[in-house]
């Protein structure tokens, strides 16, 4: 039986890092991405356009609005709400908003695996 596909949404505005997750997510296999966005306000614009969301990796310190700002306006569309960032600092904040992770730049594959591996798990 094959294993269930997960859409993804990355939301970073260096679009390098966006390419590192990218990797990650197509390491890992049963994961989509479905769109890539460097503009946090872009997002807001195309949620219609959007499918149910199952996991949402997401920057926090963005220009015009950052992800803690974002992740309060689209919460209900994203099953699982995965923060990314370099300042740790940003962690309770990111809790503070129902995340369902926090994974310190820079993010090693491994760290990566073990988050999804567990939310993929409470999915099942």
């Amino acid at each position: 039986m094959p294993k269930p596909s997960y859409s993804c949404v990355i939301v970073d505005d260096q679009s390098d890092f966006i390419e590192q997750i990218v990797e990650y997510i197509q390491e890992y296999g049963n994961l989509e991405v479905v769109k890539t966005f460097t503009n946090s306000t872009d997002v807001v614009e195309s949620l219609e356009e959007l499918p149910e969301i199952d996991f949402l990796f997401l920057d926090i310190e963005m220009p015009s609005l950052d992800g803690i700002r974002l992740a309060k306006i689209i919460r209900n569309n994203i099953n699982n709400l995965i923060f990314i960032s370099a300042y740790p600092k940003y962690a309770i904040d990111a809790f503070g908003v129902s995340a369902n992770g926090f994974l310190p730049k820079p993010v090693s594959y491994q760290k990566f695996k073990n988050l999804l591996d567990s939310l993929i798990l409470k999915m099942a």
